[in-house]
Order: structure tokens, then sequence, then C-alpha cells
């Protein structure tokens, strides 16, 4: 499959074609910012986990394998999640080449945990068990490769001793307060 990159379009602005761009059969039209595929995944599975250490979350992993090697993958992760009282969940974000091994990308800098994204909405109070926080976090990925990859986020609760973290819920489902909700993961391929 060949491509056909567009740099300029003056000279299109009459005729029977105007405001037309022809691609020829076989050829894939790569204006730099085209969107090129998305993939996007949601969820309203629920897990929860009590751990100092981090943990995958379930059924909340998407694979794209992009059409060009100079692509970028813009990722969007919106997550809801619940946590008991003294919960500062710290997110990791993995991209695992296929047959290959898992990178974090979007680290943090210097001597402190390098995460991807962290949330800390407890009130260390009651109030927390009906508490679901919603993160929704961005990063323009570059992963130079036309390999399928995918995606994943990883939660630590908490790094001195176990916490609990909830998925697509809160803490506290037994009562007429009780909510849940849907996630999303979302890669979009962008030309360059």
């Amino acid at each position: 499959m060949s491509t056909l990159h567009v740099e300029n379009l003056k000279g299109l602005s009459s005729g029977s074609n105007a405001n037309k761009i022809i691609v020829p059969s076989g050829q894939t039209l790569t204006a730099p910012g085209h969107v090129i595929q998305v993939v996007s995944i949601s969820t309203d599975h629920q897990q929860s986990f009590n751990t100092t250490s981090y943990t995958t979350f379930s059924n909340f992993s998407p694979t794209i394998t992009p059409k060009f090697s100079n692509s970028k993958i813009l990722v969007n992760v919106c997550l809801h999640f619940g946590e008991n009282q003294d919960a500062f969940p710290l997110f990791k974000v993995f991209r695992t080449p296929s047959g290959g091994s898992a990178a974090q990308i979007a680290q943090g800098a210097n001597n402190q945990e390098r995460v991807s994204f962290a949330q800390v909405g407890t009130e260390n109070s009651d109030r927390d068990q009906y508490r679901i926080s919603l993160i929704n976090w961005q990063y323009l990925d570059s992963p130079a490769t036309t390999t399928a990859l995918t995606y994943r986020v990883d939660c630590s609760p908490f790094r001195s001793s176990a916490r609990t973290v909830y998925f697509n819920r809160h803490e506290n489902m037994g009562d007429n307060n009780r909510g849940s909700t849907v996630s999303t993961f979302t890669l979009t391929e962008i030309a360059q």
C-alpha cells in the first residue's frame, strides 16, 4: 500500500473537483494531523484490590496496530475509581508491543515514584466510602512501530501499607447511595 501525502491543496479551488481530494485506489491519505484510526474500549467491569504493589485493571487493555511507523498515538484514559480512607492511588500506563516487553510511558521525573498520573481525592472521612473519582488523562505517545501495541493501566493504592481501590464503583455498595460507572480507554492514531 502506498501513501499519498497532502502538503498543499492550492489549485483545487475551481472546476468539477473543487473541494475534493481524489485518492487513487490502494493509497491512503495521510495529511499531518489526520486521524488514521481509532480504537476504543469501554467497560463496566468492577474490581477491587488491597495492596501496596501495582496491579493491572482487568478488561481495560486496548490494542492498536499503527499503519505507519512515524504515527503518534493519542492515549486517552477516562477512569472511574473509588477508594477507602487514606488511599493515595498512583497510576502507571504501559505499552507492550506484540511479542515484546512492556514499557511505561509518560513517567514523572527525579527521585519520586515515577508515575503516569495520580489522584489524591480522599477527605479521610466517612464520606470516602461514597466517593467515585474521575480521571481523564491524555498523552501523545511515539511508539515508532507498525507492530500491534497493547496499552494498560496499573494502580498502587498506597505504598507504605495496604489500602483498597475499587474500579468502576465506590467502596460502600450496601445502601441506596451506591453507584457504578463505565470507564473508557481510547487510542487514536494520528498521521505526522
